[in-house]
């Protein structure tokens, strides 16, 4: 499972992966902190509300702080995100300057064009 997440201006979060095995050949010894990516695993590769909030915490929240920070621009934050299984409502944060909203069930399909440009700029040229 690949987690995306960028704003207007173009600026990309650091991707998420949610991998089905935890070491995998090629990252065998490997710190996978000081990968480009934010890696999560278990059985089914599927995100899980614990690991929505891992990702909210550890990677969104910390890359968009350090984001703006480098702008010059104060911390204002709103998180638009789908209402999947996985993207639990109860999500907090100690911060009032950050919000998560959650798309009304059945509007992503409306939506999909929006993910096609996101989708576009993440394929590797062929």
């Amino acid at each position: 499972m690949l987690v995306l997440c960028g704003n207007a201006a173009r600026h990309m979060i650091k991707p998420g992966i949610v991998y089905h095995v935890k070491n995998p050949c090629t990252l065998k010894n490997k710190n996978k902190k000081f990968l480009s990516i934010f890696w999560q695993h278990n059985l089914k590769a599927w995100v899980m509300a614990v690991f929505f909030i891992e990702w909210f915490h550890q990677c969104f929240i910390s890359e968009v702080r350090e984001y703006l920070e480098k702008e010059g621009l104060t911390l204002k934050v709103l998180l638009i995100t789908n209402n999947a299984p996985g993207h639990p409502q109860s999500i907090s944060t100690k911060d009032e300057n950050v919000q998560v909203v959650f798309l009304s069930p059945n509007t992503t399909l409306l939506l999909q064009p929006l993910n096609q440009g996101t989708i576009r700029c993440t394929r590797s040229s062929r």
